[in-house]
C-alpha cells in the first residue's frame, strides 16, 4: 500500500515538474525572442539607412543638376582683341570702342574686331566721350589733350600746363580736364575748356586729381590725399575768380576711381578695395569693402539695380545699388579696365588683355540664391554621407567591433583625456597652427606690399632657379658633414678619457669642467669667436706675430676662400655639453660586468673600444648624428653673427636665406624656402626610425 502511494506520488511529482519545466523553457525562448527582436530590427534597420541614404544622395544630386543648377554662365567671354594690352577703353555708339594701349597706340574696335589703329607720338594719360558718342577727348603725360572722332581723326588739340591726371566731358560739350606739373608740388589745377579748347575758367587745386566728372550744375573730383570735392561750375561768361568750392568729403583711402551715375549720385573706388555711393551734396550712402586689391572700374546700372565694380586681381564684383550688398562675385583672366556698354541682358566690359566680356545680369542677380542653393547642396551631400558611413560600420560586425571597443576606451578614460586637453590644445595652437600656415603660406605671394593671393608652385620654380640658393646648399652640405664630425669624435674621446679615469674625484672634477661653459649663452661665444678672428687685434693674429708668423696673418672671416673655414673652425676643440653627456651617460649604461670580461680576455683598449663601446654606444650615437644633421640643416644664427654670409656669397646658407625673405617682407617666399629644409629634415627623420630600429630579439 505504502509503494503504490510513493510511486503515484512519484508519478504525480514527475509530471508536475515536467510541466513546470517545459512552462519554464517556452518561458526562457520567449524571454530570448523578445530580446533578439528589437537586435533583429536593429539590424535590417542598420541595413536599410545606408541603402535609404545613398538613394536620397543619388535623388538629391539629379534634382540638383536638372532643376537647381544654375543654366548659362554669368560671365562670357565674346572675343578677344589680339595683341592689345589696354590702358583705357571708351565706348562708341554701336558695337565700337575707342582703345588707348600700353604701347601707346589709338585702337577702333567693333566688337572683339580692330578696325583700325594708329601710333601715338606721346604717351596717353585718360580717355572721355562726349554726350552723344560722337567724339573722345584724350589727355597724355606732355601737356596735350587731343580731340578725335569716332574714326580715329584727329579734330582739335590744345596743352594744358602740365600732366594731364583727370578728363571728361560735361553735357553741353564743355571739356574738364585736371593737370599737375609734378607730384605732391603744389602745382595742380582744374580747367575747364570749350569743345574746341578754348580756356573758360583755371582753378588751383594744389594736389593731384585721381578722378573727374562733371554734371550740368558742378564738377566733381578726387585727389592724391583721399578728398572727394565739388565746384561748382562758373557761368560762360563769367570771370576764372568765380570757381567755388561747395562741398569736400573725406574718404577713407584715395580713391581711384570716380563716376557720375546715371541717377546723379557719384560712385567710388579706393586702394583698398572699397566702392562707396555719395549723394551729389556730399551726403554718404554706403561703404562697402570688396576685396584687399585696388578698384579699376566701377559702373551703375540704373535699370537692373545693380553695380558692377573689378579690381586689380581680375575680381568682378555685383552689388545691390540699394545697400551696396555684394550679391556676386567671379574671377576674369584679367583686371577689368573699362565698362563698355549696356543691354537689357548684359553689361559689356573689356579686361586688361583685349577679352571683351558679356556679364549676363539675370545671373548675376539671380547669384545670392544660387549660392544659397549650392550651400544646401554641399551641406545635404556631406549629410547624406556621413549618415550613410555611420550606418554601414554599424551594420557590420567586423567595422562595429573595433569602432565600439575605442567608444568603450574613450568612455573609461574620459578623465584623463579631459585632462591632457589643455595641453593639446596648447600644442595645436602654438605647434601645428604655425607649421600649418607656413605650408599654406608657401603656396602664396604673402609679402607686405600685396595681398595674399595663391600662386601654386611658384615659389619652388623661383627657388629652383635661384642661384644663391644653391650656392647656400653647397655651402650647407660642407657645415653638415664637419658638423657631424665634430659632434661625434672630440665628444666622445673626451667622454672615453674620463670614464676611464682611475680617481673618483678627479672624474667628477672632470665631468663638473666640462659641463660649466654650458651655462654661458652661445651667443656670447660666437662673439667671443668674432672678436678672436678680428684681423687687427684679434687674437689669432696677436698669437701669428708673435710666433713670427706675420705672413700667415689674414682678415678670416672678410677672406672667400677662409671664411667658411674660419666659421668650421670656430667653437674649438668642439665638445658640447650636450654630446659630452649623452656619451658619458650611454658609458655608464654599459653593464660593468663586460668590461671585466673583456679585461680578462686580454682585449687591449682600443680593442674594447672597437667591439664593445661603439657598438654599444650605437643609439647615443645615432641621436647625437640626427641632432647633429637638424642643427647643421637649420642653423644661420652663428653665420649671421659672423659674416652675414659674406664674403660674397661665401658662407650663404638656405637657412640665412629664409630669414632675409622674412627680412625683406618675401613672406610666401620664406615659407617655401623653409618647407623645402624640413622636408629635407623629415626625410633623414624617417629614414633614421624605418632603418635603424633594433631587432627584437627572437
Amino acid at each position: 500500500m505504502q509503494s503504490s502511494v510513493l510511486q503515484k506520488l512519484d508519478f504525480w511529482k514527475s509530471g508536475f515538474c515536467g510541466t513546470t519545466a517545459r512552462r519554464s523553457d517556452r518561458q526562457s525562448k520567449a524571454m530570448a525572442a523578445a530580446v533578439n527582436a528589437p537586435s533583429t530590427r536593429t539590424a535590417t534597420v542598420s541595413k536599410v539607412i545606408p541603402v535609404v541614404a545613398v538613394l536620397a544622395l543619388l535623388a538629391l544630386n539629379a534634382a540638383y543638376w536638372l532643376f537647381l543648377r544654375a543654366k548659362g554662365q554669368s560671365v562670357e567671354t565674346m572675343g578677344t582683341l589680339s595683341g592689345v594690352s589696354v590702358l583705357q577703353a571708351s565706348a562708341l555708339a554701336g558695337q565700337r570702342a575707342i582703345i588707348i594701349t600700353a604701347d601707346n597706340r589709338l585702337v577702333l574696335a567693333d566688337g572683339a574686331h580692330i578696325v583700325s589703329q594708329k601710333p601715338l607720338g606721346f604717351v596717353p594719360t585718360k580717355l572721355a566721350a562726349n554726350a552723344d558718342l560722337s567724339r573722345v577727348v584724350g589727355g597724355s603725360s606732355d601737356r596735350k589733350v587731343v580731340i578725335w572722332d569716332n574714326l580715329l581723326n584727329e579734330v582739335g588739340t590744345f596743352n594744358v600746363n602740365g600732366r594731364v591726371t583727370g578728363l571728361t566731358v560735361r553735357p553741353d560739350g564743355d571739356i574738364a580736364a585736371s593737370y599737375s606739373v609734378g607730384l605732391y608740388t603744389g602745382r595742380s589745377n582744374v580747367g575747364l575748356f570749350d569743345p574746341i579748347g578754348k580756356p573758360r575758367a583755371n582753378k588751383r587745386i594744389n594736389i593731384d586729381a585721381t578722378g573727374l566728372r562733371a554734371d550740368a550744375n558742378a564738377l566733381y573730383y578726387t585727389d592724391a590725399q583721399g578728398n572727394l570735392v565739388a565746384l561748382a561750375v562758373p557761368p560762360a561768361s563769367a570771370d576764372a575768380k568765380v570757381w567755388k568750392e561747395v562741398w569736400r568729403r573725406k574718404l577713407i583711402q584715395p580713391a581711384t576711381q570716380l563716376e557720375l551715375t546715371a541717377a546723379g549720385e557719384l560712385l567710388t573706388g579706393d586702394e583698398a578695395g572699397t566702392v562707396a555711393l555719395f549723394k551729389t551734396d556730399g551726403a554718404p550712402v554706403w561703404s562697402r569693402t570688396l576685396s584687399e586689391y585696388k578698384v579699376r572700374m566701377v559702373h551703375d546700372d540704373l535699370a537692373s539695380g545693380l553695380i558692377v565694380a573689378g579690381d586689380s586681381d581680375g575680381s568682378l564684383f555685383g552689388l545691390r545699388r540699394e545697400t551696396g550688398e555684394p550679391i556676386y562675385r567671379t574671377t576674369l583672366s584679367s583686371p577689368t579696365r573699362s565698362f563698355l556698354r549696356t543691354t537689357s541682358q548684359a553689361l559689356t566690359l573689356i579686361t586688361e588683355r583685349g577679352d571683351i566680356v558679356n556679364v549676363n545680369l539675370a545671373a548675376a542677380l539671380d547669384a545670392q540664391r544660387q549660392a544659397l542653393i549650392d550651400g544646401l547642396y554641399l551641406g545635404g551631400s556631406a549629410l547624406l554621407i556621413v549618415i550613410s558611413a555611420g550606418a554601414l560600420v554599424n551594420s557590420v560586425p567586423r567595422f562595429r567591433t573595433p569602432a565600439v571597443r575605442i567608444a568603450r576606451q574613450i568612455r573609461h578614460s574620459r578623465t584623463a583625456y579631459l585632462l591632457i586637453l589643455p595641453a593639446m590644445l596648447l600644442i595645436l595652437v602654438f605647434s601645428y597652427y604655425p607649421t600649418v600656415m607656413g605650408l599654406y603660406f608657401s603656396f602664396t605671394n604673402f609679402n607686405l606690399s600685396e595681398p595674399i593671393k595663391f600662386i601654386g608652385l611658384e615659389n619652388f620654380q623661383r627657388l629652383l632657379n635661384d642661384r644663391f640658393f644653391w650656392v647656400g646648399v653647397g655651402n650647407m652640405v660642407l657645415l653638415l658633414i664637419t658638423g657631424i664630425l665634430k659632434a661625434l669624435t672630440l665628444p666622445l674621446l673626451v667622454a672615453e678619457l674620463v670614464f676611464w679615469l682611475a680617481s673618483p674625484k678627479l672624474k667628477y672634477f672632470m665631468r663638473t669642467a666640462f659641463i660649466i661653459p654650458s651655462i654661458v649663452p652661445g651667443v656670447v661665444g660666437i662673439l667671443l669667436w668674432k672678436q678672436i678672428y678680428q684681423p687687427n687685434y684679434g687674437l689669432l693674429n696677436q698669437i701669428l706675430q708673435i710666433v713670427g708668423l706675420p705672413q700667415l696673418q689674414h682678415a678670416w672671416l672678410a677672406d672667400e676662400q677662409l671664411a667658411i673655414w674660419a666659421i668650421i673652425f670656430a667653437g674649438f676643440p668642439w665638445i658640447g655639453t650636450f654630446g659630452f653627456l649623452i656619451l658619458f651617460g650611454g658609458l655608464l649604461n654599459i653593464n660593468r660586468e663586460l668590461f671585466d670580461a673583456s679585461e680578462m680576455d686580454g682585449a687591449s683598449a682600443w680593442e674594447r673600444f672597437v667591439n664593445l663601446d661603439l657598438p654599444l654606444l650605437r643609439p647615443q650615437l645615432r641621436l647625437l648624428l640626427f641632432f647633429a644633421f637638424l642643427g647643421g640643416a637649420q642653423e644661420y644664427g652663428g653665420i649671421w653673427i659672423l659674416t652675414r654670409g659674406g664674403p660674397g656669397t661665401a658662407t650663404y646658407v638656405p637657412g640665412l636665406q629664409m630669414f632675409l625673405s622674412i627680412s625683406a617682407g618675401e613672406f610666401g617666399y620664406a615659407s617655401a624656402i623653409g618647407l623645402v629644409l624640413a622636408v629635407v629634415v623629415a626625410a633623414v627623420t624617417v629614414s633614421r626610425f624605418r632603418f635603424n630600429q633594433t631587432p627584437e630579439a627572437p
